[in-house]
C-alpha cells in the first residue's frame, strides 16, 4: 500500500470517527474511503467501483436523498447486475445462489432497508432466468422482464 493511500485511509478513518455516532454509518464511510483509494489507484478496478456505487447510494439514503423503497429497488438492480457480471465470468452460467456474488461484487449481500433478506430464484429451463424478490415491498426484479 502506498504512503499516500495509507495517509488517505487514516485521515478518512479519523474523520469518520469524529463525525458519526451510528456504527453502521461509520463502517460504510470507512469502507467508502478504502474503496475510493483503490479506485483512484486503478481506474480499471470495476469491482471496487461497483461496490463504491452501492455504498454511496446506501449513505445517500441515510441522508434522506432516497426513500427506503428506492434503495431496495437500487440494490435489487445491483444484484441483477452482479449476477450478469458473474455469468460473464462463468461463461454464461448465472449463479445458483446469491453467495456467489461475494466478494467480487459485494462485501456482503445487501438486504432490504427493512432488514428482510432478498429472495433469489434461478430457473435454467427453458432458458436461464432469475428473480430477486423483496418480501417487504412485494417487488421482484427479473433479468428478462425488469421490475414486476
Amino acid at each position: 500500500m502506498s504512503i499516500s493511500r495509507t495517509c488517505a485511509l487514516l485521515l478518512a478513518l479519523l474523520i469518520v470517527s469524529c463525525t458519526s455516532t451510528d456504527p453502521e454509518v461509520s463502517k460504510l464511510l470507512a469502507r467508502k474511503a478504502e474503496l475510493e483509494a483503490k479506485v483512484a489507484e486503478s481506474k480499471d478496478d470495476w469491482e471496487s467501483d461497483f461496490k463504491l456505487r452501492v455504498i454511496n447510494f446506501q449513505l445517500e439514503t441515510r441522508e434522506g436523498k432516497h426513500s427506503p423503497e428506492e434503495l431496495c429497488r437500487y440494490q435489487m438492480k445491483c444484484l441483477g447486475t452482479a449476477a450478469e457480471m458473474e455469468s460473464t465470468r462463468q461463461k454464461g452460467r448465472y449463479p445458483d445462489a446469491m453467495a456467489a456474488l461475494v466478494p467480487s461484487s459485494f462485501d456482503t449481500i445487501p438486504s432490504c432497508p427493512s432488514g428482510a433478506a432478498y429472495e433469489y430464484k434461478m430457473t435454467h429451463a427453458p432458458r436461464d432466468e432469475y428473480d430477486f424478490t423483496c418480501p417487504t415491498h412485494g417487488i421482484t426484479y427479473n433479468n428478462l422482464a425488469g421490475f414486476q
